[in-house]
């Protein structure tokens, strides 16, 4: 992970990246959302909010103030999960990026 990092400043600055903090809530905070979580604050984002599976709103809108904070969801949850948070999202007026092809 440290090598990622490490390379990610000197390959913006080779293609004229200009940074824009992103303000992200996760869904799914398992191995991918806490490397999703690094590499994002790495880079200067923040990670506002965290959802797992405990706190899932399940078929429930999204609430609370990190709904009115986030400039983007990114989902590695479960895959019976994808469409009640695509419908969630698009329902509180975020943009989702969600996980859809998983090894196991």
């Amino acid at each position: 992970m440290g090598t990622v990092h490490s390379a990610l400043p000197e390959k913006r600055e080779e293609i004229g990246y200009e940074s824009t903090t992103m303000r992200i809530t996760l869904i799914g905070y398992g191995k991918m959302g806490r490397m999703i979580e690094e590499i994002g604050r790495g880079m200067g984002h923040e990670i506002i909010h965290t959802i797992d599976i405990d706190d899932s709103p399940g078929e429930a809108e999204f609430s609370g103030n990190w709904v009115e904070n986030s400039d983007v969801v990114i989902d590695f949850s479960v895959a019976e999960a994808v469409v009640s948070n695509i419908r969630n999202a698009v329902a509180a007026g975020l943009p989702i990026v969600e996980e859809i092809g998983r090894a196991h």
